[in-house]
């Protein structure tokens, strides 16, 4: 008996089963990729120097690499503060030793209640400035303060005019009158102050000269309280005022006016229980005077003073 084979049934079902075995092919491909750990790479030290890493010019994806600081643990300390005591210039200083920053005189120790004396130079005007007394107690300011200043050196810094002639001269407040080593009259705080600053701006020095005038009395006892000495116009041995002569200021026209006999003075310290003040006087050298006294003259001529900060 012959058996009829349909050939396109044959074909059909070969064609289904190549199909079937592709795709059981693919998915057994993709379940295996699913399933299987990733491949490991190998991962090649770099080498470090000094805390920093050594990148290649670019990594497997072709990015450069910025180099990265290692990050360095450093102990941590905390930082123990000791004060430092800020020396405090005296005449005994080295000489050509420059004091600097804003040093404060320390008062002197005192055993007598409601005395203060401060530590100062004295130095005598005479006789190389007969005149010269504004000179004369700015060295001893200085001096104080640990500089070499001289009472000649000031006096040759100091802006000078001739003495007023037939009614005309120059202002006090501007410059000295006459001559400290010979005839003159003398000059205010402003020209002192001015004198003495362009001296300590020679020495490198922070410290300045301050014109106090005008302060109240009371505030004297402040600035020696704070170890200040000061510069201050009086008379000659504090006597009363004698006379008072007048010229008219040739540079602006105004009347000058000039109490007789001036005199200034290193205003050192006080005693409360005695009534008096100290100071440095050129004329006299240490002496003490009423201080009811001192305050109606250093008022009459103009409550002038000076003093370092």
């Amino acid at each position: 008996m012959r058996v009829r084979v349909n050939k396109k049934r044959l074909i059909t079902a070969a064609l289904a089963l190549i199909l079937l075995a592709a795709a059981v092919y693919f998915v057994v491909r993709l379940v295996s990729g699913l399933f299987s750990a990733p491949p490991t790479a190998t991962v090649t030290p770099k080498p470090t120097v000094s805390g920093y890493v050594i990148p290649d010019r670019t990594n497997s994806g072709g990015v450069v690499v910025t180099p990265i600081r290692t990050p360095e643990t450093t102990p941590v300390s905390t930082p123990v503060f000791t004060p430092v005591r800020t020396p405090v210039p005296t005449p005994d200083s080295t000489p050509g030793q420059t004091p600097t920053g804003h040093p404060t005189p320390t008062p002197t120790a005192t055993a007598k209640p409601g005395r203060l004396q401060l530590t100062a130079p004295v130095i005598l005007q005479d006789p190389e400035l007969p005149t010269g007394c504004e000179a004369t107690s700015a060295a001893m300011l200085l001096q104080k303060y640990g500089f070499t200043a001289t009472k000649k050196e000031i006096a040759d810094r100091l802006p000078k005019k001739n003495m007023d002639q037939d009614g005309y001269g120059f202002d006090p407040d501007k410059y000295f009158i006459g001559n400290p080593y010979g005839s003159g009259r003398g000059c205010f705080a402003d020209v002192l102050m001015r004198t003495i600053n362009s001296y300590l701006t020679t020495q490198g020095s922070m410290i300045l000269a301050y014109n106090a005038t005008g302060v109240p009395f009371s505030y004297l006892d402040v600035l020696l309280e704070q170890g200040r000495p000061v510069v201050v116009w009086a008379t000659m041995g504090m006597s009363n005022i004698t006379e008072t002569v007048s010229w008219i200021d040739q540079e602006t026209g105004k009347e000058i006016e000039w109490k007789r006999p001036e005199h200034c003075l290193l205003l050192i310290g006080y005693d409360k229980a005695a009534g008096t003040y100290i100071f440095n006087d050129p004329q006299k050298g240490l002496t003490e005077y009423p201080a009811a006294q001192f305050k109606k003259i250093w008022e009459a001529m103009g409550s002038r003073a000076l003093y370092l900060k």
